[in-house]
This record gives C-alpha cells, sequence and structure tokens, in this order.
C-alpha cells in the first residue's frame, strides 16, 4: 500500500513487524513538519471558518480541521523541500535538517498527499475542490516555479493560499456548495489583512533567508516593513 524506502523513514503498512516505536518515530516526524504552522494557519483558518459558517456541528468541525490539516502538511512538504539551508538555521529540528527525512522521500511524499487532498476535496463537492486546486496551484507557482525569490510574488501567493483555506474550510463547515455573501465579504476582509501584515512572519527567518538568497520585505526594508504595518493596520 504506502511504501517509502531509504533514510530512517521506512514505512510500509504491510509489514505487521511495524513497532509502536517506529510509528512513534514516523508520527513525531509528521507533527514535526506541522509545527510552525498550527498558530499561523491550522488553528486561526479552522476558527475563521467556524466564526463565519453559519451553524456548526461536530462532524462538520471534524472534517473541516481533517481538511484544513492535511493541505497544511502539504504545503509543509513542499516548502521543506526547498528550505533545507535556512531551516538549518532558522528552524534545524525539522525533520530534514535533523536527518530524519530524505529530499526525495519528501518530494514523493508530497505529491502523493496532493493526490490525496484533491481526492478529498472532491468528495466534498466541487466547491472545495476548486479550493484545493487552486492551493495546490499557489504552493506550486511559490516553490516549484520559485515566485518565493520575489517579495511582491511571494506575498500574493502566501494570500492566495489562505484565502483557498479559508474558502474550503467555510464551505465544509457551512455544509453548502458555496459561500453566501456575508462569507464572501469575510473573505475579502481576510484577503485585505492578509496582504498588509502577511510579511510579519518573516522577520524571525530573516538570517535563513538572507542565506538561501530569498528577498522579502524585512531584507530588502527592515525599517519600512515594520512602519508599513502600523500605517496600514489601522485602515
Amino acid at each position: 500500500m504506502f511504501l517509502i524506502q531509504s533514510s530512517p523513514f521506512v514505512l510500509t503498512m504491510s509489514d505487521p513487524r511495524i513497532s509502536f516505536s517506529r510509528l512513534a518515530f514516523h508520527l513525531e516526524t509528521i507533527y514535526l513538519f506541522t509545527r510552525s504552522d498550527y498558530k499561523t494557519m491550522f488553528f486561526p483558518v479552522t476558527i475563521f471558518a467556524v466564526a463565519i459558517a453559519p451553524s456548526v456541528g461536530v462532524k462538520q468541525l471534524i472534517h473541516g480541521a481533517l481538511w484544513v490539516w492535511i493541505h497544511m502538511l502539504q504545503f509543509n512538504l513542499s516548502n521543506q523541500a526547498h528550505s533545507a539551508h535556512e531551516d538549518a538555521i532558522n528552524k534545524p529540528w525539522r525533520p530534514l535538517p535533523s536527518g530524519r527525512i530524505t529530499v526525495d522521500e519528501i518530494s514523493r511524499f508530497r505529491w502523493l498527499l496532493l493526490i490525496v487532498c484533491l481526492c478529498l476535496s472532491g468528495w466534498h463537492g466541487a466547491g472545495v475542490l476548486s479550493a484545493s486546486a487552486a492551493f495546490s496551484l499557489a504552493e506550486i507557482l511559490h516553490e516549484d516555479l520559485r515566485f518565493n525569490l520575489d517579495p511582491v510574488l511571494r506575498n500574493h501567493c502566501n494570500v492566495g493560499g489562505y484565502l483557498a483555506l479559508e474558502l474550503g474550510a467555510t464551505i465544509i463547515l457551512s455544509s453548502k456548495t458555496s459561500v453566501d455573501r456575508t462569507s464572501l465579504v469575510a473573505l475579502l476582509s481576510s484577503g485585505l489583512l492578509l496582504v498588509t501584515t502577511i510579511h510579519a512572519q518573516d522577520f524571525a527567518d530573516v538570517n535563513g533567508d538572507s542565506l538561501s538568497g530569498r528577498r522579502t520585505f524585512p531584507i530588502i526594508a527592515p525599517e519600512g516593513s515594520r512602519l508599513y504595518m502600523l500605517a496600514a493596520l489601522p485602515i
């Protein structure tokens, strides 16, 4: 069924001899991929969808949270496969710089998970599938086509990815095929907030980003990027 070979990241569901410690190792590896983004992606997006959806049942909440989490993992795999050098400085505990997994394994896992995400989204309907496809497109532009090297393109990809997650999660929690006018206004407001503040997450990664040649707003305009946020937030 699911098989990844080489390094210590070896997982096969057909092998009955997998020990509890081995399983714990793989679960910890997956957690380490996502560790940094619970506070920046998983909880904000899920809470946004809960607040916007007209009514939320336990079943919808579980489905929505799972959908957000698996897409977050997809992004983490894509992002970290391309950021080993900067992670060695900024976040050395991540699976790749700590030697828990190889780049080839991350790449295979990432593309497999992209297919899983699209299939899961299709089960929820065309609206959620479109949101998943938009999220994957933003991810590919950001990582594979290197839009992340330009601060403006990088921020627009990030904003597009967040909005796609918020859209998909809101549709799932609403148990509808599309969003209503109120939800649409909330999404547009969220997008405006994100486009004016999303570069704040780059302040902590200046050293690693500089090493990798990435141009972020905190690097090219250290003071201006701070003043820009202070001026834009009241608006």
